[in-house]
């Protein structure tokens, strides 16, 4: 039996596009999707040994992870200065690179590292003559970190509370604040839900306190905290899947 190639090729301009549609469907049937929340473990931070302050006229502040961090996983970095102007990110020895994930006009920012490279690290950050405050945490989240959501706030009273500017995305997640008394060293003391420290400054100086929270439902985040005295206090938050 002979087929005509009138016929062969009628059928090959029929075959083609089908094909062709089936093999894209099969691509995105087979892409995977996105990873986020998951297990959230905190390695290390917010004990005494990964907070530091000083003073002014020291030129850098130099704080080194106290366990050598693992590699992929999320550093983060919380910074407040007295200087009244903008802080900036500070620096490592570890070749990681290092991102903002939320800064206030003046006085605090938290930066981090989607994902670390694995072995010492010590953080710098130059003080420019200020008071100068750094909490350094390492998270683990099982994949490069994404920053969510973030906000500021400020207020002169002794409770003290910041919010995300919109709902967080994903359903587990980790929230971290920072709470900085700009006007003395009162005493700082996280509110319910959030786990971490407060390192005190010199007499008369300032002080800060920064600490986390696993979450496990989308929603605005908060977090509070009360201050000894009735203070000048600038706070900042941000979140992380």
């Amino acid at each position: 039996m002979r087929i005509s190639a009138r016929i062969v090729m009628s059928l090959a301009l029929f075959l083609v596009p089908c094909l062709h549609a089936q093999m894209m469907q099969q691509v995105v049937v087979n892409s995977p999707a996105p990873v986020a929340g998951g297990s959230i473990t905190v390695i290390q931070g917010g004990t005494s040994t990964t907070v530091k302050h000083v003073t002014p006229g020291s030129g850098t502040l130099t704080l080194a992870f106290p366990t050598n961090p693992g590699a992929g996983h999320l550093l983060v970095y919380l910074l407040s200065q007295s200087s009244g102007a903008a802080v900036t990110c500070p620096t490592d020895n570890n070749g990681n690179t290092i991102a903002t994930a939320k800064a206030g006009t003046t006085n605090g920012i938290i930066c981090y590292v989607a994902s670390s490279n694995s072995g010492a690290t010590t953080v710098s950050k130059v003080t420019g003559g200020n008071d100068t405050f750094v909490s350094i945490w390492e998270i683990s989240l099982g994949h490069s970190a994404t920053v969510d959501q973030s906000g500021t706030s400020t207020a002169t009273s002794t409770s003290q509370t910041v919010s995300t500017s919109s709902p967080t995305t994903q359903a587990n997640e980790i929230s971290l604040a920072e709470f900085f008394d700009q006007s003395t060293n009162s005493s700082i003391t996280l509110g319910s839900g959030y786990t971490g420290n407060s390192d005190l400054g010199s007499s008369g100086s300032e002080s800060m306190a920064s600490g986390y929270k696993i979450v496990s439902a989308t929603g605005t985040q908060t977090a509070t905290a009360t201050i000894g005295a009735s203070d000048s206090c600038f706070n900042i938050i941000a979140t992380f899947y």
